[in-house]
């Protein structure tokens, strides 16, 4: 029986009959709507069996607690403090300065860069740093935490750090998950009920990174557990390594093995932002729709039909942009986006999404939907829970150019 074997490969196990029985049914009607799509003869993507055929869209670990309320977008909380540099990368507009950092300023005395000047493809998992090093590392997987927003934290890091210093470090999201404060409560409560790259990369600026053997992943199972780590100020202070998040203190951490100037949040929706930015600078932080990846295998994957997806998007999932390209077979151009639900999923743990260029459009709002619940991405509902945003607009394949955040000044310590 197919449920049988699909428990065996994946080592499923149920603690009850009739949670197996539960299970079984999900499987089949993931089935049925596997089958239906890849023998419509149209699409062009592909869905498949995976670890997450036994579950609904909403089970699939993210980074959203469903449970919030209504915000205000993360970065906007970031506004006044010293980590959050608003960037030059705006409607097309880009800094002359150098490629590493995108300064503040007005833009007005940038350059204006359509995309079509822009490299026909980029992949940074074929970059190298200039003594012959990757600047990526192999996917992870965040398990049943939604701990999303640190994975894709992580691996940006990883990117940044390798290409300002030539060392590619392997980081520890576990850092981000148990250590990093959420007092705003941006994209959830934070750990593995959700928070943002904004938050990430703003701890980071304050107290450095630590690597992956420093601090590993214990949340695998979804318990963000307790922060272990201390900053310089404590370091014989045995007391506060396991008691409160270092996010209260001021120092790096014991440990910590690189660090950031800060942070830079790209124009929302604007495509020639993110051409830009992935093409000259480095790998995003992005927040996407993910409630129909689940099945992905392969393909350029395509969520813009109304009929088929609906007129919303529900941004609730923190990945990475790692390049862009065109399909040698069909010639559809696409995003690639690295995952973190292990290399097993997708292709090779990546997505490939399909990207549309506004200005080639007939309508450009063809590309957008409406996010009507924002705070399961990266909206804010404030330290009591009160605030209450409008609806979003969200734009391009799976509402990929809505929030995008990449990290400024990346330096070792």
């Amino acid at each position: 029986m197919l449920f049988d074997k699909f428990m065996i490969q994946f080592n499923k196990s149920y603690p009850t009959n009739d949670e197996k029985e539960y299970r079984m049914k999900i499987f089949q009607d993931n089935m049925n709507k596997i089958d239906l799509h890849n023998n419509n003869g149209t699409t062009k993507f592909k869905l498949g069996i995976n670890q997450f055929t036994d579950m609904t869209h909403d089970e699939i670990p993210k980074g959203f607690n469903k449970g919030q309320v209504y915000g205000k977008t993360a970065h906007n909380q970031f506004k006044e403090t010293t980590s959050h540099l608003f960037s030059n990368v705006r409607d097309g507009t880009t800094s002359t300065a150098t490629a590493s950092v995108v300064s503040s300023g007005d833009g007005n005395n940038g350059r204006k860069l359509r995309a079509s000047v822009l490299p026909k493809s980029v992949d940074w998992r074929t970059v190298k740093t200039t003594t012959g090093s990757p600047v990526t590392t192999p996917v992870k997987d965040q398990g049943r935490c939604g701990s999303c927003w640190a994975f894709a934290a992580t691996s940006v890091l990883e990117s940044h750090i390798a290409l300002a210093t030539n060392t590619l470090f392997s980081l520890s999201p576990q850092e981000f998950v148990s250590c990093t404060l959420n007092p705003n409560n941006c994209g959830g409560t934070g750990g593995c009920t959700g928070s943002t790259g904004e938050i990430a990369f703003d701890y980071v600026a304050k107290h450095g990174v630590v690597t992956e053997w420093k601090n590993g992943y214990t949340s695998y199972n979804g318990n963000s557990g307790t922060c272990t780590l201390n900053d310089d100020d404590d370091d014989d202070d045995d007391d506060k390594k396991s008691s409160s998040p270092t996010g209260t203190n001021d120092g790096y951490l014991v440990g910590a093995v690189a660090s950031i100037v800060g942070f830079s949040s790209l124009p929302s929706n604007s495509y020639d932002s993110l051409m830009y930015t992935i093409a000259m600078i480095g790998p995003v932080v992005v927040s996407v729709a993910a409630n129909h990846w689940g099945m992905y295998q392969s393909g350029i994957f395509d969520d813009s039909d109304r009929n088929s997806y609906g007129d919303h998007y529900d941004i609730n999932h923190a990945v990475v942009l790692e390049g862009y390209g065109t399909d040698e077979v069909t010639d559809d151009d696409y995003w690639l986006v690295r995952n973190s639900w292990g290399a097993a999923w997708g292709e090779n743990g990546y997505i490939r999404l399909k990207r549309n260029d506004p200005s080639t459009l007939e309508d450009p709002m063809s590309i957008c939907k409406t996010d009507n619940s924002p705070t399961h991405g990266v909206a804010c509902t404030g330290p009591d829970q009160d605030i209450t945003p409008p609806v979003e607009l969200t734009c391009g394949t799976s509402g990929i150019l809505y929030a995008n955040v990449i990290p400024i000044g990346a330096h070792l310590l």
